[in-house]
This record gives structure tokens, sequence and C-alpha cells, in this order.
């Protein structure tokens, strides 16, 4: 016998695969049956158990039914465990739940229906218990069933000897005869989430969006639980790092686990640190305050840039049309030149290029009003600035001179390279200068 992987590799010792067997004892095939033992046979006359197992130390584990394997987000669960956690709660009828893989056309993973057989009615408790079904599932194996469908006993199929067969619940729920509990019992919660629904705390509202973003869905309430609305654990820590990034603090997901709607996590986390996330709220609140200008729609009518090869708009856009290299290349001599150390030269790593601005000393110093001296001392950074800001006015058809209203600027800076570069490196020459009288 051996185990091997969904390739017919064998796997090694303690990893599951499926179970083949070869040798004297095992049948040479099906009865007049080709097709069926194309399918149970390998090529070189391996026999497909259907088990999964595993070896270890020299013995065998069977682990279940390849048939009865659910892969969600690339794990595999076993239909008899997840039926198993089901019937630990009380209110379910032993031996009369199933849990069958629903292929989703829109996903690539298998969805999770459990059908179970309970005396609770829409009316007593059913839709408590479902929320139990989904919440105990989930706190116990991470996977957010999508369909939970209470049926009569005669709906479980069996065989005589008491074996469900899974394989025609699925049938028949992907024939549609289910349809009508589901959307009954989707309603009836539908009809909940909406009571539930509170608009609350800034907090609680920033956090609802992070929600509503990460489960897809367009509203949810503060009192909803997240594992109800279709969390599980994947989109849990999705939820985790945009929480943590809202709030600029580590959270932990077993408080998610335990805090599970939006107004026992909030009103948690203000209770442990009060002072701390009050003035979170108050952030939230100018968030908010700006929100409307954030849906606004903004025109872009003026433009300036200066890019390697191109000293305006027009130049940089047609290089990027062209295909055009931007970058200049050197050779040894070039850079030796320019004053680079030869040991750096020579290092295989170093790259002999640059990307360079063309004209950079070239600034109308009276224009924008400073002295010929001011101008020469001037990072270049800031002259091309001036020049670009100009530039971007004349584009958009404006004279700063004339226009009676506000102008915003919003500029963006970055280190300070024509002193690392040019200052530094000289300061002795500078000091002397200082030094010396005028």
């Amino acid at each position: 016998l051996r185990i091997v992987d969904a390739n017919q590799q064998v796997v090694r010792e303690g990893v599951i695969g499926s179970l083949q067997v070869k040798g004297a004892s095992v049948t040479s095939g099906y009865y007049q049956n080709p097709v069926a033992n194309q399918e149970a046979f390998t090529a070189d006359g391996w026999f497909n158990t259907g088990d999964l197992g595993f070896l270890k130390n020299g013995s065998l584990t069977i682990t279940g039914r390849q048939k009865d394997v659910i892969i969600i987000n690339g794990f595999n669960y076993y239909s008899h465990e997840i039926e198993s956690l089901v019937e630990e709660l009380p209110e379910i009828e032993i031996s009369y739940n199933a849990a069958v893989p629903i292929q989703d056309s829109d996903r690539s993973t298998d969805e999770l229906a459990i059908f179970f057989n309970t005396t609770k009615t829409i009316d007593n408790g059913l839709l408590d218990l479902i929320k139990s079904i989904r919440t105990h599932i989930v706190q116990s194996i991470g996977i957010n069933p999508r369909y939970l469908i209470p049926v009569e006993k005669t709906d479980i199929p069996k065989t005589s000897i008491g074996k469900i067969q899974r394989k025609q619940l699925k049938q028949r729920f992907e024939n549609g005869e289910f349809d009508r509990i589901v959307n009954q019992v989707n309603g009836e919660l539908a009809k909940l989430k909406k009571q539930s629904f509170v608009s609350g705390t800034t907090l609680e509202r920033d956090v609802a969006e992070i929600l509503q973003e990460v489960l897809n869905i367009p509203e949810v309430g503060i009192y909803d639980n997240f594992f109800e609305l279709g969390g599980n654990s994947l989109t849990l820590v999705q939820v985790q790092n945009q929480l943590q990034e809202l709030f600029e603090k580590n959270l932990s997901v077993v408080d998610l686990f335990k805090y599970p709607t939006i107004h026992t996590l909030v009103d948690y986390l203000t209770q442990t640190e009060p002072v701390y996330f009050a003035s979170q709220e108050g952030k939230a609140r100018a968030k908010h305050r700006t929100d409307a200008v954030k849906h606004t729609d903004v025109a872009v009518i003026g433009m300036a840039c200066r890019f390697p090869g191109a000293e305006n708009i027009s130049q940089f856009w047609q290089n990027l049309s062209d295909g055009v290299e931007s970058i200049s290349f050197f050779s040894k001599e070039e850079v030796l030149d320019e004053g680079i150390h030869q040991q750096r030269v020579e290092n295989p790593n170093y790259v002999k290029a640059a990307p360079i601005l063309e004209k950079i000393e070239e600034f109308d110093a009276n224009f924008f009003g400073y002295s010929p001296r001011e101008a020469t001392i001037l990072d270049p950074q800031q002259r091309l600035f001036l020049e670009c800001a100009w530039e971007a006015l004349e584009d958009a058809g404006y004279d700063s001179a004339t226009y009676k209203g506000a102008i915003g600027v919003y500029a963006g800076s970055g280190m300070n390279t024509y002193f690392t570069h040019n200052i530094f490196p000289n300061r002795d020459k500078f000091n002397e200068k200082l030094e010396s009288p005028c």
C-alpha cells in the first residue's frame, strides 16, 4: 500500500493523502465496466480505495473518505468531524445532520451547507439555534457555514445500514428542493438584523465600515454578530489588520472572538483605555467631517513637471508613448571624472547610471524675487518647485497676481540631497569662507 497526493506522488510519512493498494489479493477490476476501472486504477496497477489516511511508524491511520472531504480556502475539512461538532449542541437530533460541500459558481472554493434536524421552530427558538450552530462551528474550526438548513428526519437520506448519503443530499440541494426553507430562514434572519441596526457612535460607525468592506455587505448593525454576518477566521484577520490601522494599536484575535459585535468590541476597548479611545473618537469625528470632501469631484486643470528627458507634461507623455529610456548611462571614465571612488566603481553591483534633469542651473532669479547670489545657493529642488508651481498656474490659465481667491498649496518633500551631496562633503571650504574677511 502507499499514500499519494493529487499528482500521484508518494507523500512523506505523517502526511495525509489518498490510500492506494496493490497485490495478489486486490481485485483485477470491475466486471465489464471499463469506465469504473479507469477511474479506480492507475496506469501502473494501483487501486484507489477512496480512503484518506497517513503512514506513521509502520502503521496506517484512516482519516476519512475522499468524497467526504470539504475543501474551503485551501484547507481540508471532514464531513463527519463537522457533524460531530453540530451534535454537541443539545437541541440537535443525533445522527440526523449532514455537512455537505456546495460549489458556488462565483468562487473557486467549496461552501459549507449543514442540514440538521431539531424540534425547534421559527416561532420557538430556531433562529437562536442557527446562530448558536454558526458561532460554534466558527469558533471550533474557523469556517462559517454558508447554509444552515433545518430539515425533517426523512429528508436526510441514508443507506440500509444507516450511512448518510451526502452526495444525494447535495444533488437535491442543487436541484432547488430546499430553496423554500432556505429563503424562509434567511428572511426571518434579515428581519432580526434590520431590528438590530443602530447608527452608533463615530468609532462604532468606523468599525462598521470596515466590516461592510471586508464582508462585502451593504449594512451592519452594531449588535450584529460578526460570524452570523458571514465572517470566518480568514476575514477576521483582515478585520484585525484594518482595526489595528484604524486604532493605531495592536489588537488580539482572541479579543475579536470574545467581542464579536461592534458594540461589545468598542465598549471593551473604550473601557480598557478610556483616554486613548476618547482621543480616537475625536479623530474619527474630524474624519467624518471631511467625508463630504472625499466624495466631491475634483478637476485637474493645470499640470507641470520635470523628469529626465522631459521639461514638461507634453514631452513626458511623448516619452512614455514612445517607450523612451530616460535614464542616462555613463562610462567608467566619466564616473571617475565625477569623483566617484575607484573601489565603488569596480564593485559589480554598482550601476553607472543616473536620472539627469537638464538645465537645472537655469533660473530666472529676478522673476521670482531673488538676488543672483541667493539663487546660486538656493537648493535646486526649491528652484524647480517654484518654476513648476508657476507653470501649473499658467497651464490652468490663472494669474496669481490678479486672482482674488485663496490658493492652497500642497507640497511634498524628500531628503535634501543637495545638502548631503554638495554642502556637507565640502563643509571645510564653507567654513574657510565664513572665517575669511569680507
